[in-house]
């Protein structure tokens, strides 16, 4: 959010073994709300708040529980396609991915040499690129092909038995019972064309915050940060300015 950054400061949490985090040692803790908690650490090491929680994917379930645990530091919520927990129940308006996971732990542990070798030579290589471009889960006519090429190369530097564990936590998770409690001001976006967090996951998800205000992109998929990102950044600006900010002011 180069733009965005332009005019606020803006803080990426960098999960436990994902981006310039180190791997954790073992045994890992990734709970989301373990998750949730190292957000708070690092508003207070880093002396702000409250602040927007601005969670996408799977971020969002760690925002929620961010203001569960910590309900002070938080003035807003924001999802960015971001379910309230359980991420695999309806991705690619399937369950098969669900019932899967266990199978990709198993085989990560068993032959975790052999899976980290061809997770870090098959994310970042041109065939996955062009699959993902040609498959419809991302809008080829929309996202930067370095953009998309950076965030492959992410996900492969990543041990991917760290990555799955991560991802079974975020599916055992679920935040839902907080969202008829949210009293600050939220912000849900979603793409009408996700295919990994469906219209109705999150049209579903706004009908349960109060008053909570609802934006959708038509032509946006999963990856609608990296396609509308002026358009996002923008978006995310005017709910500080016009709504966040008042209600602070106010007090409510």
């Amino acid at each position: 959010m180069p733009l965005l950054s332009e005019q606020r400061r803006v803080v990426f949490m960098h999960y436990r073994g994902h981006g310039q985090s180190p791997d954790p040692p073992r045994p890992w803790r990734l709970s989301i709300p373990t998750l949730a908690d190292d957000a708070a650490a690092a508003c207070e090491h880093l002396g702000i708040g409250p602040v927007v929680a601005v969670g996408f994917s799977m971020g969002f379930p760690v925002a929620l529980e961010l203001y569960r645990r910590h309900r002070e530091r938080v003035a807003g919520l924001l999802s960015l396609a971001g379910p309230s927990g359980r991420v695999l129940d309806s991705f690619q308006g399937t369950q098969n991915f669900r019932r899967l996971l266990p199978l990709a732990l198993a085989a990560t542990k068993i032959a975790r040499d052999v899976t980290t070798r061809t997770w870090r030579k098959w994310l970042p290589s041109p065939l996955s690129r062009e699959l993902s471009l040609r498959s419809g889960q991302v809008n080829a006519e929309r996202i930067e092909v370095a953009d998309l090429e950076l965030y492959m190369r992410g996900i492969a530097a990543m041990n991917p038995e760290l990555f799955l564990a991560v991802v079974d936590e975020a599916q055992r998770h679920s935040a839902a019972d907080v969202l008829p409690t949210i009293a600050v001001p939220t912000l849900v976006v979603a793409g009408a064309r996700d295919n990994f967090v469906p219209l109705a996951t999150m049209r579903a998800l706004v009908a349960q915050i109060p008053r909570a205000q609802w934006k959708v992109y038509p032509a946006a998929t999963h990856a609608l940060p990296a396609e509308f990102p002026l358009e996002i950044a923008d978006e995310i600006a005017g709910f500080i300015d016009h709504t966040v900010a008042p209600s602070m002011s106010s007090g409510t």
